[in-house]
C-alpha cells in the first residue's frame, strides 16, 4: 500500500463514524474539528466500498483472479447481500481502480 492510503482510511473511517454531535469527544481524539458528517446512505456506500477493496488489497488479493474470492468473501454477508446485492460490483470496481494506480479523490478529513 502507498503511504498515503492509510492516511485516507483514516479519513473515510471519520466520515463513516462521526456522524453526531454525541461523537464529538471521540472525533477530536482521533484529530477532526468541525461538525458531524451528514448521514448520506449512497456516499456511505461508496465509503464502505472503497475501505473494503482497500482492505482486499492489504489482505493481498490484488491480482484480477482474486475477484472470485473478493465476491465469495463479501457472500458470506447474507444481510449485506440482501439489502444491496450489487455491492460485490463495487467493491470489485474499486480494487480494479486501486490496482490501476487510480485512488479516489481525497475525502474531506
Amino acid at each position: 500500500m502507498s503511504p498515503r492510503r492509510p492516511l485516507y482510511t483514516g479519513a473515510v473511517r471519520r466520515q463513516l463514524s462521526y456522524t453526531c454531535l454525541a461523537l464529538k469527544p471521540l472525533a477530536e481524539a482521533c484529530g477532526r474539528e468541525g461538525p458531524p458528517f451528514e448521514w448520506n446512505p449512497a456516499r456511505r456506500r461508496v465509503l464502505r466500498a472503497q475501505l473494503d477493496a482497500l482492505y482486499f488489497l492489504a489482505y493481498g488479493f490484488d491480482q484480477s483472479d482474486d475477484e472470485g474470492s473478493v465476491a465469495h468473501i463479501l457472500g458470506t454477508f447474507p444481510l449485506l447481500n440482501q439489502d444491496d446485492p450489487g455491492y460485490a460490483g463495487l467493491v470489485k470496481g474499486h480494487l480494479r481502480a486501486y490496482r490501476a494506480g487510480r485512488m479516489e479523490a481525497e475525502v474531506e478529513g
